[in-house]
């Protein structure tokens, strides 16, 4: 997965809606490939993927900053989404 998708590991430098539509439109893609490839992902590969994310050196720096509440709202509208009518029947079986 790492190299299908290394280009989010970078920052999305656009306006707030359109991020909103790139993000869908990658959960889209991202369930096909899962469909087509398999989704079986370990706890250790996630984490090697996380690892790798040339964000990873950022982190830190970030760390102790609040999100912004505009931030949060559109995190909490894709987790109602894809907890509810967005969901995919394999996605709970898939958490570790």
């Amino acid at each position: 997965m790492t190299a299908k998708w290394r280009w989010l590991g970078k920052c999305i430098e656009t306006n707030v809606g359109k991020a909103e539509r790139i993000v869908k439109c990658i959960c889209l893609l991202h369930n096909i490939v899962i469909d087509r490839e398999g989704g079986e992902f370990s706890s250790a590969t996630l984490q090697q993927s996380l690892n790798e994310s040339p964000l990873q050196g950022n982190r830190s720096s970030r760390m102790y900053n609040r999100a912004s509440q505009e931030a949060q709202t559109i995190r909490d509208t894709f987790k109602s989404y894809f907890n509810g009518v967005g969901a995919v029947p394999w996605q709970n079986g898939s958490i570790q």
